[in-house]
């Protein structure tokens, strides 16, 4: 087993991941070709480009899991998965991959859905772990999970560049991201509201689903 990614902790990847959540719902709008790009469903960060890779990120209290699933690059199957990416994982981790990373990255064999995965990481607050070293994970992973390791302020230009902001998008990315950072759920203000209906019309039903599953409601 491996410790990984120790420049980086499970808060700061939460974090990033909630500030890419925030410019993909404000920027949907124009590019709308992307909405299934990044989602969450409770807890679990789903995410994926446009190579077909895709992956998970399932965050709890104190811990997190991550796993990718490389289209051409995978193993399927829950024992040969577990054998191989999670052979030196404890029992309880085993458990949580089988109902938060498996269900997410599945692909059809035979008419089943089996999963398939090619990296598995798993930590705690400070401590990341794989059965990969960095750079196997990261080529597996397609290099995937970059954005998500940037110090701070290149994954805010990564961002920027990647959705092609201007000032105004990235002042309202940064408004929402503060205030997500220290509240749970809130209110989309009216200033903010008017100016993804003035950009962006009718699309502007992108951003509010995008929106409302980080919790910044419109209504």
């Amino acid at each position: 087993m491996n410790t990984i990614f120790e420049f980086t902790d499970r808060t700061s990847v939460y974090s990033k991941c909630i500030f890419a959540s925030i410019c993909h719902a404000v920027m949907v709008g124009k590019y709308t070709l992307l909405s299934d790009e990044i989602s969450w469903d409770g807890t679990s960060f789903l995410f994926q480009n446009m190579e077909g890779t895709r992956g998970v990120i399932s965050f709890s209290e104190k811990n997190f899991l991550c796993g990718i699933q490389s289209e051409e690059n995978y193993l399927e199957g829950e024992n040969n998965i577990e054998n191989t990416l999670l052979k030196d994982a404890e029992l309880d981790i085993i458990y949580r991959v089988r109902g938060e990373i498996f269900p997410y990255l599945l692909v059809e064999n035979d008419g089943d859905d089996i999963p398939a995965i090619s990296a598995i990481f798993w930590g705690e607050e400070e401590k990341i772990c794989s059965d990969m070293n960095e750079k196997e994970f990261m080529h597996k992973s397609d290099n995937i999970l970059l954005p998500y390791l940037y110090e701070e302020k290149d994954m805010k230009k990564y961002w920027r560049d990647y959705y092609e902001m201007n000032q105004e998008h990235e002042q309202i990315v940064e408004e929402l991201y503060l205030k997500k950072m220290t509240n749970d759920s809130f209110l989309l203000d009216a200033v903010q509201k008017e100016k993804l209906m003035e950009w962006f019309g009718e699309e502007i039903t992108y951003c509010k689903q995008s929106l409302e599953e980080i919790g910044i409601m419109f209504d």
